[in-house]
């Protein structure tokens, strides 16, 4: 069953703000494998408040005898459960119930657990909903506990813990302990969900606590996967701590003392450059200065710029970007290029972090297209890691890509390391899933250059076509093919000046022709990957202009996207190529990014990425979020099943491609690529395009 994923962005949203359900489950034994359920139960929390009256309870026949020392905890006996629902009637009707929440409880893994068991036992899709565990931040509340059981800690606030081990008891006492906590949490920081979610990661006090630690999920031989799930807007400190550049030195000591911090943006009179000082630095100075330099302004002992980072980033980037630059510092700024806050190496878990720097930062310090080969060859092993511990295939997808753009940056500077500096201003781009984050691992080269307008001489056009040509060579040594399309900075088609780009994407959006349509797909995914980042933004932007004006190429675009066949016939049979493939770019996921593609430039919206796309519209055209909520979810099922089939082809040395074998999905994944599959021709819904 899918269960609605909570309304808007819920990350940064106050606990006390959510709508969450507060659930819990009895079984026939604690074996999540063999066991069943018996009984759910749960209770809605609103604003902080438990709404007593507004309750789910059900009865589960399990269709087996419940042992004796089960019903000895709970009570329930096989007389009780004899004349209830089975468990798809009870999940379906608890689905519906619950609605678009977060779902809290108190050690849920074994719960979730056993209802994962319980779908695939019964062939259903399972898709569960943001989940919040109360039980690992029992700690920051800073109580007085004996142990972390939920009975101990409800009577240490001062909650009632009566019918105890039936699923509403425990759910409402649940519920009760939540809510009380919300304001102790706040005391130590813990304000918005995603700071609930992470904080045992982000806590120094609690690095040594055996509870905190054994909640960190591990990759592979021990490797983290933290730094890969998570962006940097969830673990860095907001809004950055400030001061002007005249504050004395004391004065700032005594700010950061008093902020447990360490360090401090320092603002430059005339809007001047802002830098940063940290508490090495500041013993620094007072070391080469002696008392003096208490006196003196702080702005004189900034010595070194500020160094910042995306808050789209995820936080492996963080680490390299410190790694890389020899600082434990970065400033993090939002899409408008405004300073937003700042992440630190304690933020980061350092040590446990580190695991994560040999995937981006060798590629900053290759110097050869043999050395990239090497680095890039162990993206596989990283990506087969993630997907062994359950990481959302959007992410993996998202980090796929944010490499191949760093290749392509790389391999940029290493053209200009061998023909020199550029005449003139440009900008590298990455198109196509690269550009919007969803790469996987049989990605080819997608890129162009924007020159600036004013060189357009012959020796501008021969710098850059030996650019274009040169890199892409680099980016197909070290293991990046070439675009069979030929869509590359090294066909003078994709290397043209500002203007000459602006007329171009015009004369797409007038002259619609196939390969003007496929040309304009993959233009309107771009990113910015190494030069000067105005060129192409103001490209981008003016093309999205155009392109929401140009109707006729909006309603063209809406019905390429809707030209697709599902591979699986009426009775759910597979259709596949004389290989027994399957093709899932071209019948499940490309008219999803496709639609979402057409949404965006119709209504403006300017993120690159599908599920960005899709959150965006929907808050466009509430009327059909279900439809929205289903291709998100139907996009990242597809995805999943494609990247499982690539990890697999790379071990027996089959060349890569978007094709799946029906044969080596389990009864489970096949259960949820045909549900992910039947959701695509909702397109036609999204696109408002008629079904034939």
């Amino acid at each position: 069953m899918t269960f609605l994923p909570p309304s808007g962005d819920t990350a940064q949203m106050p606990l006390g703000a959510l709508d969450t359900v507060s659930f819990d489950i009895e079984t026939t034994g604690l074996d999540p494998k063999h066991d069943r359920v018996i009984e759910c139960a749960a209770v809605r929390v609103c604003l902080g408040q438990v709404c007593e009256q507004d309750i789910f309870q059900s009865l589960v026949n399990p269709g087996v005898p419940i042992p004796a020392r089960s019903t000895s905890i709970h009570g329930i006996t096989d007389r009780d459960v004899a004349e209830a629902v089975g468990f798809r009637s009870m999940i379906h009707d608890f689905a519906r119930w619950s609605g678009p929440s977060v779902f809290i409880g108190y050690g849920i893994d074994f719960d979730l657990a056993v209802l994962s068991e319980e779908h695939q036992r019964f062939g259903m899709l399972w898709a569960p909903c943001q989940t919040l565990d109360i039980l690992p931040l029992i700690p920051f509340a800073n109580l007085n506990l004996k142990n972390f059981g939920l009975a101990t800690v409800a009577k240490e606030l001062g909650i009632a813990t009566t019918g105890r081990h039936r699923a509403l008891a425990d759910a409402m006492m649940t519920a009760r302990v939540f809510t009380a906590l919300i304001p102790l949490w706040k005391k130590a920081g813990i304000i918005t969900l995603a700071e609930a979610q992470h904080a045992k990661v982000r806590n120094p006090k609690l690095r040594n606590h055996r509870l905190a630690l054994e909640s960190v999920p591990t990759i592979g031989d021990g490797m983290n996967s933290f730094p890969y799930r998570q962006r940097v807007r969830d673990v860095m400190t907001s809004p950055p701590a400030e001061v002007p550049a005249e504050m004395s030195m004391v004065a700032s000591i005594t700010t950061m003392t008093d902020r447990n911090i360490s360090s401090l943006i320092v603002r430059y009179p005339n809007n001047a450059e802002p830098r940063m000082i940290t508490a090495r630095d500041m013993l620094a100075a007072i070391a080469q200065n002696g008392e003096a330099a208490l006196a003196k302004p702080v702005g004189e002992f900034c010595s070194r710029h500020l160094l910042t980072i995306t808050d789209r980033e995820f936080v492996y980037r963080s680490v390299v970007e410190m790694n890389n630059n020899s600082v434990r510092h970065l400033g993090v700024v939002n899409e408008n290029d405004e300073l937003v806050g700042v992440i630190t190496a304690s933020d980061l878990m350092w040590q446990q972090g580190k695991d994560a720097i040999f995937l981006g930062g060798g590629i900053q310090s290759a110097q050869s297209s043999p050395e990239l080969a090497r680095i890039w060859s162990d993206l596989s092993t990283v990506v087969k890691a993630l997907v062994r511990q359950s990481i959302d295939a959007r992410n993996i997808s998202a980090i796929v890509s944010r490499e191949l753009r760093a290749m392509t940056k790389r391999a940029c500077e290493l053209c200009e390391q061998e023909i020199g500096s550029p005449p003139c201003d440009y900008a590298m781009l990455v198109l196509g899933s690269g550009g919007r984050g969803e790469s996987l691992l049989a990605m080819d080269q997608d890129n162009a250059i924007v020159m600036a307008d004013d060189q357009s001489d012959q020796d501008a056009n021969h710098y850059f076509a030996t650019l274009g040509a040169r890199a892409s060579k680099i980016l197909d040594e070290a293991g990046i093919r070439l675009c069979d399309g030929d869509i590359m900075a090294s066909n003078p088609n994709w290397r043209k000046t500002r203007q000459e780009w602006h007329n171009t994407v015009r004369e797409w959006l007038t002259q619609t022709s196939n390969s003007n349509i496929l040309n304009a797909d993959i233009f309107f995914d771009q990113m910015c990957v190494h030069g000067n980042s105005n060129l192409a933004t103001e490209v981008y932007h003016t093309a999205l202009a155009d392109a929401r004006k140009s109707k006729p190429f909006l309603t063209l675009l809406a019905t390429h996207a809707c030209e697709f066949n599902l591979p699986f016939g009426m009775f759910g049979r597979w259709r596949t190529d004389d290989r027994g493939r399957i093709d899932l770019k071209k019948n499940g996921i490309m008219p999803i990014f496709s639609a979402a593609r057409a949404v965006a430039l119709e209504y403006g919206i300017p993120h690159r990425s599908t599920l960005r796309r899709l959150t965006e519209f929907k808050s466009c055209r509430s009327e059909i979020a279900g439809v929205c909520d289903d291709l998100t979810t139907a996009h990242g099922i597809i995805l999943g099943t494609i990247l499982k089939q690539q990890l697999h082809d790379i071990e027996h040395g089959i060349p890569l491609s978007n094709r799946v074998s029906p044969s080596h999905l389990s009864r489970l994944e096949t259960q949820q690529l045909k549900w992910a599959l039947g959701r695509v021709p909702q397109v036609t819904t999204l696109l408002g395009v008629p079904t034939v």
